[in-house]
C-alpha cells in the first residue's frame, strides 16, 4: 500500500544588520549547527546568500528545511527565535511552507 507522503520546506530568512559580511554568515552558521544539534532526519540546507541579498544595507541569509516529520522543529525554532529576539542585529524570519525562495 502506498503512503503519500508530502515533504515540507521551511525558509528561515536570516536579515542582519550593521554586521561585516563575515560575522553574518558565522551567525547564520550557528543557527545551521543549533538546528543539526537538535533536530534529526532532517536535510539542511545552507546558509546561503538570498536571492535579494542586500536591501536597505540589510544582509539576509536562508536556511532551508526540508523533513517528512516535523517531530521537535517547533521547540527548536522557538528557542532561536527567543535566543535572537533581544539583539537588535538579527532578525530571524520563519516562513512554513513558503510560496517563493527569496
Amino acid at each position: 500500500e502506498y503512503k503519500k507522503i508530502v515533504n515540507e520546506y521551511n525558509k528561515i530568512n536570516l536579515q542582519k544588520k550593521e554586521l561585516i559580511k563575515k560575522e553574518k554568515y558565522e551567525e547564520a552558521l550557528k543557527i545551521k549547527r543549533s538546528l543539526e544539534r537538535n533536530l534529526h532526519n532532517f536535510i539542511i540546507l545552507g546558509p546561503s546568500t538570498s536571492s535579494l541579498f542586500r536591501i536597505n544595507n540589510i544582509f539576509r541569509y536562508n536556511i532551508i528545511l526540508k523533513y517528512k516529520i516535523n517531530d521537535g522543529l517547533y521547540e527548536i525554532l522557538t528557542k532561536i527565535i527567543e535566543h535572537y529576539k533581544s539583539n537588535s542585529k538579527i532578525k530571524i524570519d520563519v516562513d512554513f511552507n513558503p510560496s517563493q525562495m527569496l
